[in-house]
């Protein structure tokens, strides 16, 4: 009985991971700036602009995060390249890495 058990609980085991679907996209990230990145001004930046610019360039992905606040008095800052303090995370299918990588993501 004991035997069995055993049997069946490595059965079990096996089925349950021989089943994962393979992985597809990878993370990518990019820290953002207050008006040099490519989708527009950070003060205006939110998920649906990124995804928007995403689709325009034909880069498919399975979702946008933004991660981080922008730093208080970003306003008054005229640099264009002054880090805001978020980071753009991207999870881009394989096919696209390329691209999102040409457009200044990073993997993660």
């Amino acid at each position: 009985m004991k035997r069995i058990l055993f049997v069946l609980t490595a059965a079990l085991i096996i089925a349950s991971c021989s089943n994962d679907p393979p992985a597809v996209s990878r993370y990518m990230s990019r820290n953002e700036t207050l008006c040099n990145d490519p989708w527009g001004k950070a003060l205006t930046t939110s998920t649906d602009t990124v995804a928007a610019w995403l689709n325009k360039q034909k880069i498919t992905f399975v979702d946008v995060h933004i991660e981080g606040e922008i730093f208080a008095g970003a306003a008054h800052y005229t640099n264009c390249d002054t880090l805001t303090n978020r980071v753009i995370t991207v999870n881009v299918f394989f096919a696209d890495t390329a691209k999102a990588r040409a457009a200044g993501f990073t993997g993660r």
